[in-house]
């Protein structure tokens, strides 16, 4: 049997600098194999852009600025760790919400977010074509579901992906905090791990953009929808969770560290700050 290590890349992208967000990541990739031996690095939604991008998504430029980060990152990230890392990207004339998987310095497969919320603060119907096809991909005998923020909410991507056999379902986040959204996502992640039977990491941004503050909380459950590792809220940095590989398609991930709950009244200072 096999084991794995899985890094949640909690960071703070800045909007519209997509060098600089790409900087940071080949860095974290670069930080998360020297000191938790990554084998996997997971980053969140639209990482590269930083989120929300908005109207900078209606530049051609974009596009372009996107694709050489993308051949930076290739030609500087080490060669023997999967990276997931959330961006726009321009395909076949429509713009999709993308999570692109990195590996030996060849970009392997993109999977196109499939649910876009248009509600409240969020508007992605304005800007990007809704996905159609499940990715599930396998790495070092792990398969590996990947969905992307609202696909959890919604729900029929996350069955898509389990159906397909997936064995862990990885899933990128730009989740802006409201008070109680914590426990919301932790009760929505315990509903979807025991109706998949399988573990789910949620991997969340940090940091603020205009009106939205982002609280992190990068967290994995089990199959059962137990808690098994919780990054801090409200601090940016590199959180692993380590999987076992029990059985022939069963990816167990260990009890690992749990940041203590934040009072409601501490995440609303630290939110307003």
């Amino acid at each position: 049997m096999q084991d794995l290590t899985l890094v949640m890349a909690q960071l703070d992208p800045l909007v519209g600098d997509i060098p600089g967000n790409a900087a940071r990541a080949i860095e974290a990739v670069r930080e998360a194999r020297i000191e938790h031996g990554a084998d996997i690095v997971v980053f969140p939604e639209l990482f590269l852009s930083g989120y929300p991008p908005e109207d900078l998504l209606l530049r051609p430029s974009m596009e372009t600025r996107l694709r050489e980060a993308r051949a930076l990152m290739a030609s500087k990230v080490a060669s023997d760790v999967l990276v997931i890392i959330g961006y726009p990207g321009v395909r076949e004339g429509h713009c999709y919400n993308l999570a692109g998987l990195l590996y030996n310095g060849q970009w392997e497969a993109e999977y196109a977010k499939q649910a876009l919320p248009n509600y409240q603060v969020f508007d992605e119907q304005r800007y990007f074509k809704p996905g159609t096809e499940t990715l599930v991909y396998e790495h070092k005998g792990a398969k590996l579901g990947i969905v992307i923020c609202e696909d959890l909410w919604d729900g029929a991507p996350v069955k898509a992906a389990a159906q397909a056999g997936a064995e862990v379902l990885v899933s990128l986040h730009a989740s802006p905090y409201h008070q109680d959204k914590p426990a919301e996502r932790l009760r929505l992640l315990e509903e979807h791990a025991r109706d998949t039977q399988l573990p789910i990491v949620y991997v969340n941004t940090i940091g603020g953009q205009d009106e939205l503050v982002f609280d992190g909380g990068s967290c994995c459950v089990n199959a059962s929808g137990e808690l098994q590792v919780l990054a801090p809220y409200w601090q940016a940095g590199l959180m692993p969770v380590q999987f076992l590989q029990t059985s022939a398609t069963v990816w167990e991930p260990q009890a690992g560290e749990i940041d203590p709950e934040v009072e409601p009244e501490e995440s609303l200072y630290c939110a307003l700050v």
